[in-house]
């Protein structure tokens, strides 16, 4: 017979399982305390937020860092663009048949902003187109602009002729430095110059100086350390000057026919600059003086270069002389 009472099971239901709130309790994390899973996304999102602070920071630096070098470029830029004006030069007009006697320098103007200053340097088909300046050591005008600046706005610095040169050019080798900068200013075109095609492009340099004007060809450019002992600005004898220049014809990065023997070279001038890469290498260029307005400079054969030195010989000799009998 059925049971028609109340289910005895009844008067379980609605009350919890304790078993099953032991294991429920045991799975779920308290109130108070966060679970491991929450604090390891926690770690991750701090971890992520100084990586991304950091990523910030070095961006905004980077920023402001390239801002600043394009400021001083511009700055550059415009000063020399300015002693363009001041010196009188106009580049424009000139060309390969312009006669180097008739290109003038406001050399007045020049040395009113810097009395340092020695030359004029331009290669067509290039950017270069500056103030040559001489200081009494390699250093200074190096992180120097032309009016005395120095600094982050003094980027360019100055192209400057070895202090150990004569200031006048007297000297048989000639030798001059400016910076390699990433806008292609000061003498960057040297550097741009292992390219053939631009090496071809711009084999004149014309040096304007207050004692006259040079017109050079090219006949060597270099990859060299930079402890490489090119500067020699005098030789003992024609010889040792023509196989100097042997030499450089030589460890040239071309092999040129259409310049003129070293022996029949009476003047060279070098143009050195930085080749911007992790051995901190130089790239000089070379070349020789083909005309000249300067007084007393030869451009001929080897004979009045042979007189030449032997009369400076002869004074050598003569001082030494007179030296031993004094003493």
């Amino acid at each position: 017979m059925p049971f028609n009472g109340p289910n005895p099971e009844d008067r379980f239901r609605g009350i919890p399982d304790p078993r099953v709130n032991r294991a429920y309790s045991a799975a779920r994390p308290s109130s108070g305390a966060p679970s491991h899973a929450r604090i390891v996304v926690k770690k991750k999102r701090n971890v992520w937020n100084v990586v991304f602070y950091i990523a910030l920071a070095v961006f905004l630096i980077s920023a402001i860092a390239l801002g600043a070098l394009v400021f001083s470029y511009w700055q550059g830029q415009q000063l020399y663009r300015g002693v363009a004006e001041t010196s009188g030069l106009a580049v424009g007009d000139i060309t390969e048949h312009t006669e180097i006697d008739r290109i003038a320098i406001d050399w007045d103007r020049l040395r009113a902003i810097n009395p340092d200053t020695v030359a004029w340097i331009y290669i067509p088909g290039t950017n270069v187109n500056y103030p040559v300046v001489q200081g009494k050591d390699n250093d200074f005008w190096l992180h120097h602009d032309f009016e005395g600046k120095n600094g982050w706005l003094a980027q360019f610095g100055t192209i400057f002729q070895e202090y150990r040169n004569a200031k006048n050019f007297t000297d048989d080798a000639n030798f001059m430095f400016g910076h390699h900068l990433n806008d292609g200013s000061m003498f960057s075109a040297i550097d741009a110059m292992k390219d053939r095609e631009k090496f071809d492009a711009s084999r004149t340099v014309y040096i304007l100086t207050p004692q006259g004007n040079y017109l050079l060809r090219t006949f060597a450019l270099l990859h060299v350390d930079a402890d490489d002992p090119l500067v020699q600005t005098t030789f003992e004898s024609p010889q040792f000057f023509a196989d100097y220049i042997q030499d450089k014809m030589n460890r040239s990065l071309f092999s040129l026919h259409d310049v003129a023997a070293p022996g029949d070279m009476r003047k060279v001038f070098a143009f050195s600059t930085c080749d911007n890469l992790p051995q901190n290498g130089r790239y000089v260029l070379y070349a020789y003086v083909e005309k000249s307005t300067v007084a007393g400079v030869s451009v001929g054969d080897g004979d009045v270069r042979e007189e030449a030195f032997d009369e400076a010989a002869a004074a050598a000799s003569t001082a030494v002389d007179r030296q031993a009998d004094a003493a």
